[in-house]
């Protein structure tokens, strides 16, 4: 059987093995630090906002917290682009949805990481 080869998917060849092992390696790291995320929030729920403002800014919480963020929005950008190879045919509509893509996990980055700084510096 013969594989169909569209411009799009010219694109992308050889880049199956690397893009897979970015999935596992942020999927794994994902599993270790989400349920730590979650004992914290739950561990936080209820508390006054003094308390949740004074956890938060503490550095050993607030990086693991960042990097959270972090992962997870890599993790979504690898996963749209492989939506994206899956079912966008043309080069041109691939590379400009690519980069919104790129761009949108960026801006929440930004916005994530900011408000992060905020409340460790107590801004």
């Amino acid at each position: 059987m013969q594989r169909s080869v569209t411009p799009a998917t010219k694109l992308i060849d050889r880049s199956g093995a690397h893009h897979a092992w970015r999935m596992h390696l942020t999927t794994w790291i994902l599993l270790i630090l989400s349920p730590v995320a979650l004992g914290l929030f739950v561990w936080l729920a209820g508390k006054d906002h003094a308390v949740v403002v004074d956890a938060l800014a503490r550095p050993y919480v607030a990086l693991p917290l960042g990097f959270l963020v972090l992962i997870s929005i890599w993790h979504m950008v690898l996963g749209m682009r492989t939506i994206l190879e899956d079912y966008v045919r043309r080069p041109a509509t691939f590379r400009a949805l690519s980069g919104l893509s790129i761009l949108f996990g960026v801006t929440v980055f930004a916005a994530s990481a900011w408000a992060l700084v905020q409340i460790s510096l107590g801004l």
